[in-house]
C-alpha cells in the first residue's frame, strides 16, 4: 500500500477514495486521504486479506465475512465485489440499474487500512482531500450512526466537464479499518437515491470478529 508525505507528518492510505461518475463516461478517481497523527504508518497492523474472497448472497441479503460486514442490497442494484483492487482490501461497488443525466448512481464500500488513529482525524483528512481534489467545501454532520457506532457524514457536489454529481459519504472507524460508504448520485434524482442509501445504511452491520 502506498504512502504519501503531507506537510510534516506521514499520510497513510486510508480508504482509497474511488469516484464512479458514470459507467458510460468510464471515470474513476482514486486518492489517499487519511493521515496518522503520530507519523508512523505501521502503527496499525494490517491483517492479511484474500483478494479473491466473495460474500454469501441469499436473495438481497449479503454477508461478507472476509471483510466484516453485512447488508441488504437495494432492489435492482448490481453489485461488483472487489471492483477496485488497488487497496489492501478491495473495494466493493453497488450500481444503480439506471443512468440519470449521464450519471449511474453507485455506492462504494471500503475498509481502508491501516486504521485511522481516530474518526475525527479520518474525517478531517478526508475533508482536506475533497477541498484539494474537488475544490468543494463539504458539509459535515457528526450525529450519524453506522451499525450502532459513531460515524461522520460528508456531503458535497463536484463537476467534471458537463457532468455534476452529488456525493454523500459516511465515515466510521471499526474493526481495524477506516470505513467509507460513499454514494454518488445525479443531483436531479437526489431524493430518490438518498432514500435508497438511507435504507442500505440502516441494514449495514459490522460483523463480530
Amino acid at each position: 500500500m502506498p504512502y504519501a508525505r503531507s506537510g510534516d507528518y506521514s499520510c497513510y492510505n486510508a480508504p482509497v477514495w474511488a469516484r464512479v461518475l458514470s459507467l458510460f463516461a468510464g471515470a474513476a478517481l482514486l486518492a489517499a486521504t487519511a493521515c496518522s497523527d503520530d507519523g508512523d504508518p505501521a502503527a496499525s497492523p494490517t491483517p492479511p486479506f484474500n483478494a479473491q474472497a466473495e460474500p454469501t448472497v441469499v436473495g438481497t441479503s449479503v454477508v461478507f465475512t472476509a471483510k466484516g460486514y453485512e447488508l441488504e442490497l437495494p432492489t435492482g442494484w448490481i453489485p461488483d465485489w472487489n471492483f477496485v483492487r488497488t487497496s489492501e482490501v478491495p473495494l466493493d461497488v453497488l450500481f444503480a440499474p439506471d443512468t440519470v443525466d449521464g450519471v449511474q448512481a453507485s455506492v462504494l464500500i471500503e475498509c481502508g487500512m491501516p486504521m485511522p488513529p481516530s474518526l475525527d482525524v479520518f474525517a478531517a483528512n478526508r475533508t482536506e482531500t475533497i477541498r484539494e481534489l474537488d475544490r468543494a467545501e463539504p458539509l459535515r454532520a457528526d450525529s450519524t450512526m453506522l451499525s450502532g457506532e459513531r460515524a461522520i457524514t460528508l456531503v458535497w457536489e463536484t463537476t467534471r466537464g458537463a457532468v455534476t454529481t452529488g456525493r454523500r459519504e459516511i465515515l466510521a472507524v471499526q474493526g481495524g479499518c477506516g470505513w467509507s460508504l460513499s454514494l454518488t448520485l445525479p443531483p436531479s434524482a437526489r431524493l430518490q437515491y438518498e432514500a435508497t442509501f438511507s435504507a442500505l445504511l440502516a441494514s449495514f452491520r459490522f460483523l463480530e470478529p
